[in-house]
């Protein structure tokens, strides 16, 4: 009879590469169902988020008709003006880039989370074990951020594109881009994307919390599901200034090159910190959580749907 190893080093979690993969892959594919069934109110929710608070309440229409001219007063006015204005396709634009995208940031976020487990691993409960448990969800956000953000810019750009803009073309969005700011332009909004790495941190910190109880309950999908509910909706409200943030910082240049009735590429586009002084002087602290329930209900409906698909998946 073999001796039994009680040693710390023999609880930790196995490292293999199958298993980083397996989370990988369930964490995308979940990712990728739950954005196809949600994505009508994300196109709303981002062209919320990207217009200003001031100008939501100007005219309709501008002197050019282009959508980046078309102001909305709420959601369903978002989406009535969408559907009247570009048809059902408005709602669906850049479907198959987001899809990639979600794909592509769930597969890379729970790869580094599978594989940096070992790291953040105790055995020790209380605000300890918490605290270990957002700095995991944040060091695998980190990696997400750096290696995602280009694609995550190409997106909001399609979606905020006018109609028949050529800018809805995914190559000819990334020649925009790069036209603007050069390579390093991809990366705008690092900032803050860096600080939202606080929400994956504090979505996995209470998953971790509250799934124990669960697995003891025989947890089901529907479990899982109020658990994903639970932990984003507390992660979303805290975060939020820094999504409308990181979307501002996004579409800033190609928003003044349209006021400006210009052709060629804006430059000097505003920074983290100028971004945040120009919302505070023109609109106010209040537009930082401008449209912040449309963005708690997107996110949480989305995490709930991506966590119940991935632990039905047998994602542990």
């Amino acid at each position: 009879m073999g001796v039994v190893d009680t040693s710390e080093s023999s609880r930790l979690p196995t490292f293999t590469l199958k298993r980083v993969l397996r989370d990988a892959t369930n964490g995308a594919v979940g990712a990728g169902l739950a954005t196809a069934l949600l994505y009508p109110f994300l196109v709303a929710k981002v062209r919320l988020q990207a217009q200003s608070k001031r100008g939501a309440k100007d005219n309709t229409h501008g002197s050019h008709g282009d959508r980046h001219e078309i102001k909305y007063s709420g959601f369903l006015d978002c989406i009535s003006k969408t559907f009247s204005n570009e048809g059902i396709a408005g709602l669906y634009v850049g479907l198959g880039t987001t899809i990639a995208k979600q794909t592509i940031n769930n597969f890379v976020f729970y790869f580094f989370h599978s594989a940096l487990r070992r790291l953040y691993f105790t055995e020790k409960g209380g605000l300890y074990s918490t605290i270990l448990s957002v700095l995991h969800g944040m060091n695998a956000g980190v990696f997400t951020q750096v290696i995602i953000l280009p694609m995550d810019m190409i997106v909001m750009r399609v979606q905020t594109a006018p109609r028949g803009d050529p800018q809805r073309s995914f190559f000819n969005v990334v020649s925009r881009i790069y036209e603007e700011g050069g390579l390093r332009h991809f990366w705008a909004g690092l900032a803050p994307g860096l600080t939202l790495t606080l929400n994956p941190g504090i979505t996995i910190a209470t998953q971790k919390m509250l799934t124990p109880a669960a697995d003891g309950l025989s947890a089901t999908a529907r479990m899982h599901f109020v658990i994903g509910f639970v932990s984003k909706l507390l992660a979303s409200v805290v975060t939020y200034p820094m999504v409308v943030l990181k979307v501002r910082m996004s579409v800033a240049k190609a928003l003044r090159q349209k006021a400006n009735g210009s052709t060629t590429p804006a430059g000097g586009g505003l920074d983290f910190v100028q971004t945040i002084a120009d919302i505070v002087q023109r609109e106010g602290v209040a537009a930082f959580y401008q449209g912040l329930w449309l963005q708690v209900c997107s996110a949480v409906a989305k995490e709930s749907i991506l966590n119940a698909i991935r632990r039905g998946m047998g994602s542990k």
